[in-house]
């Protein structure tokens, strides 16, 4: 029998959690992008003229199908705690046709949109959002006296009110705003780029380009990390550890300027997109931490957790142990409330990932990046009750998996782990024609070793499916 029928009951959503510290209704209304269609034509990588993100965020050089799963993926996850409030997920790519662009509403919802359906159909009624689907940014139409949330700045949001002015909002979520702050964090070299007056001229980017990398080159010591000021989940973050790998960011390096810096322009260099960090690697245990910043500046601590990077240095999931999160909770208040206080002088209030490294000699507490937004492993928090009221006291999130087949192979597969509550299915994103379906899902065990007995048998279940393709 497949697993059906199991409510999710969240402690608390980002509807509950705007609402504190106010008398007055939050007005938050949070918009993700969701490309609704599989057809789409593909978006040129800076297609956003304003805020640049280069080919770190989300994957802009991923092919059509793929980038159209990511977006939709994220959107699912972030949305899953969103609560009773209105959630926005809007097409985000242009439709190869105009008839695809004036889909009639009487006609059956997309597969798109009915995977989200599906996803929400496992919260209780009462923590169910409110779903729009507009058919492009320009489309959305907001209640009054509401202001939108978003993950990153857009150019096609640009016309509606955010709760946070979107350039001050960018500049937040840059790895040059914490070097230059009174944060503890690494030691940094900022390396900002300089627009020549003949910014179109090859010979003049090309001396740009070889002025920002002399600093890569002459770095005094290894290891070291290079970081791209504007990236997330790990994209744009280069561990220099040998000086092949110092030659290998050289050359990486190189290839993302020469893309992206004639998209530098003077409207939006202020911004400085392309400036580069280089820090000492900082050795020691790592922590992401999820907290929730009120309007008042009020710290509502959600968890502390270990961030899983795959072989490529990207973000592939988070665990977390909650017999350990008051411990954590007091080794890490301090630098949590100065980030607060910081991102709340700002005029920042909303969700907050930080991760957080304990040097190994001194034990000083050091911030290597902040997110003020929703982040991956942020809903670890919220489940702790579902998880910890059934005895399973460690929790991972495992994003993203990709699988071959259907959702109900699945659900067939862990019926028990899903009957039981020890597994969430927290994005859904169905493959088209027979291909690769987007997964993630978050997992819970009475221990450590149950917990990775269950990680196991999901990464064996994902590899099967690859390795029995075409037999």
């Amino acid at each position: 029998m497949i697993a059906t029928d199991m409510t999710i009951i969240l402690d608390t959503t980002l509807d509950d959690l705007y609402s504190l510290d106010s008398d007055e209704p939050h007005g938050v209304v949070t918009a993700y992008p969701h490309p609704s269609q599989p057809s789409r034509a593909m978006p040129h990588p800076f297609s956003s003229e304003h805020f640049l993100y280069g080919i770190t965020f989300p994957n802009t050089t991923a092919p059509n199908a793929m980038q159209n799963i990511l977006e939709r993926g994220i959107a699912q996850r972030y949305s899953f705690i969103a609560g009773r409030a209105p959630v926005i997920l809007f097409d985000s790519l242009p439709a190869t046709t105009d008839a695809e662009s004036q889909k009639k509403p009487e006609q059956p919802p997309s597969p798109a949109i009915a995977d989200v359906v599906t996803l929400h159909a496992q919260l209780h009624p009462t923590q169910r959002p409110k779903l729009q689907f507009p058919r492009n940014a320009s489309a959305i139409d907001l209640p009054p006296n509401t202001q939108i949330a978003i993950i990153v700045p857009q150019d096609e949001l640009a016309h509606l009110p955010h709760i946070l002015p979107p350039e001050t909002h960018y500049h937040l979520l840059s790895k040059r705003w914490l070097a230059l702050s009174s944060l503890p964090t690494p030691n940094s070299l900022i390396i900002d780029p300089i627009i020549p007056p003949t910014a179109d001229h090859p010979a003049a980017i090309e001396a740009e380009i070889s002025r920002m990398l002399h600093s890569i080159q002459s770095y005094p010591s290894l290891p070291f990390v290079i970081k791209v000021s504007v990236a997330a989940s790990g994209r744009g973050t280069l561990l220099v550890r040998s000086e092949t790998d110092r030659s290998d960011a050289y050359i990486r390096l190189r290839a993302i300027l020469h893309t992206s810096f004639p998209h530098v322009t003077p409207q939006n260099a202020h911004l400085h997109p392309l400036a580069l960090i280089l820090q000492p690697f900082v050795a020691g245990e790592a922590h992401g931490i999820s907290f929730f910043l009120t309007q008042t500046g009020r710290v509502i601590f959600h968890t502390a957790s270990r961030q899983q990077f795959n072989a490529q240095g990207q973000w592939c999931g988070g665990w977390v142990s909650f017999p350990a999160q008051q411990r954590l909770k007091e080794r890490y208040w301090g630098v949590v409330v100065a980030l607060a206080e910081n991102l709340h002088a700002e005029g920042y209030y909303g969700p907050v990932g930080a991760d957080v490294m304990t040097e190994e000699n001194g034990g000083r507490h050091v911030i290597v990046d902040v997110n003020p937004r929703v982040t991956g492993s942020y809903h670890l928090g919220l489940l702790r009750g579902h998880f910890v009221g059934r005895g399973l006291v460690e929790v991972a999130v495992l994003s993203p998996l990709y699988v071959i087949g259907d959702r109900s192979g699945w659900v067939e597969r862990f019926a028990r782990e899903i009957e039981e509550g020890r597994m969430i299915v927290t994005a859904w994103v169905q493959g088209v024609d027979g291909g690769r379906s987007y997964v993630a899902v978050t997992v819970g065990g009475e221990d450590e070793r149950r917990l990775k007995r269950l990680v196991g048998e999901v990464e064996a279940f994902v590899w099967e499916g690859y390795s029995g393709v075409g037999e």
